[in-house]
């Protein structure tokens, strides 16, 4: 949130900027106008309210010129006056002035620039960590290849239908199919791997 002191210093920024402005406008008429309106007197001014009054239809008063213009007094002039000066040099009222002519605060910059640091670095720190748990379990996860035995006979399990739930802690059973061979191939990155095994004998065909 913007405090009241940076609102007001900007506002006199903007209205040293309409003060060069009036000069500027003023030398398109009396090109040997000097072009600090701080140093005008006498004629100049005299101009200045001719001008203003034949432009704006407003008067202001010679004090009023000496505690604004030349003095650089602490405090701003009236809206209405503020806004018939903007008019003078073109723009709608004193808001579309300022909102035309601000000028850039560096110390405003920076500081947008410490809360965008304060918003992405500690965005980048959790992408690269995550990049680094995926990366972890990628490496971490293998293939691993479950071959079933007949007590008996010792051999492989062959030609029968075997089926194999893996069972993930919180998580629902996998089902899986074993090959011909009676083998079947998970990808886990679990030290541990638990299933349950059913095994259903194919019968022959007949003739």
């Amino acid at each position: 949130m913007l405090s009241h002191t940076f609102v007001k210093n900007k506002e006199f920024q903007s209205f040293d900027i309409l003060k060069q402005k009036i000069a500027v406008q003023m030398q398109q008429l009396y090109p040997g106008l000097n072009p600090a309106i701080s140093e005008w007197k006498g004629q100049d001014i005299v101009d200045f309210q001719e001008e203003l009054l034949h432009t704006v239809n407003a008067h202001i008063s010679e004090k009023w010129f000496y505690t604004h213009l030349k003095s650089g007094k602490e405090t701003l002039p009236r809206i209405d006056i503020l806004n018939l000066l903007s008019k003078y040099v073109g723009y709608a009222n004193w808001d579309d002035f300022q909102f035309k002519n601000t000028v850039p605060d560096k110390a405003a910059d920076e500081s947008n620039n410490s809360n965008r640091y304060f918003i992405y670095i500690p965005l980048l720190v959790v992408i690269i960590l995550g990049i680094f748990v995926v990366l972890f379990k990628i490496m971490s996860s293998g293939d691993y290849r479950f071959q079933f035995y007949d007590a008996d006979t010792r051999q492989p399990v062959v030609n029968n239908i075997i089926e194999v739930q893996v069972l993930h802690e919180g998580e629902s059973p996998v089902n899986y199919l074993c090959g011909r061979d009676g083998s079947f191939t998970a990808k886990t990155d679990k030290a541990n791997i638990r299933f349950v095994v059913k095994s259903e004998r194919k019968c022959p065909a007949s003739a």
